[in-house]
């Protein structure tokens, strides 16, 4: 009965021997080479992160009245496609998982008939103007705490205000877009 242990454990102790040394010698022959310093440096050109600089500051961004100056309703209309998921944009669209909005400019906040808004929208209780629209796309949670809202926003501002002449001009009387 000795024996045979002794063969099985002399044949593990020598597989893990072999494997060991196989490992030492993999790594004698193929060393990696260590960099002085880890990583590696961004090209200059790339978004504001120069090498290793700081980040750029954030871009200005046009006030959306001279952003709705030259906004296009028919690209917002291509925007607005991700949101009718949950909105209805024409006239007496049913709500859905968020209010219709048929002629929203103006309306109060939280303030289309038939939708339970949650608090933080009824609160607000003013119109919904371009520069809250803007806003409020831009970042819908930072906007209006507790919205049901789950959209997180839309970043580009040319983008907000095609989508907002979009808006405005699915209304029986679309408001004046400021000078």
């Amino acid at each position: 009965m000795s024996t045979d242990f002794n063969t099985y454990a002399g044949a593990v102790l020598g597989t893990l021997t072999l494997v060991m040394g196989l490992g030492f010698a993999a790594q004698a022959l193929v060393s990696p080479k260590k960099p002085a310093k880890p990583g590696f440096e961004l090209p200059a050109g790339d978004a504001g992160h120069g090498a290793g600089g700081p980040v750029a500051a954030a871009a200005v961004v046009e006030p959306i009245a001279l952003r709705l100056a030259k906004a296009d309703p028919a690209k917002g209309e291509n925007v607005a496609k991700q949101c009718i998921a949950c909105h209805k944009f024409d006239k007496g669209g049913a709500n859905g998982q968020g209010p219709a909005l048929y002629g929203v400019i103006g309306k109060a906040m939280g303030g289309v008939a038939g939708f339970e808004y949650s608090a933080g929208m009824k609160a607000f209780g003013k119109p919904w103007d371009f520069e809250s629209l803007d806003k409020f796309l831009a970042n819908p949670k930072a906007f209006v705490t507790g919205t049901k809202m789950t959209y997180a926003g839309l970043s580009r501002p040319e983008q907000r205000a095609d989508i907002i002449a979009y808006l405005n001009s699915k209304s029986d009387s679309p408001v004046a877009v400021p000078k």
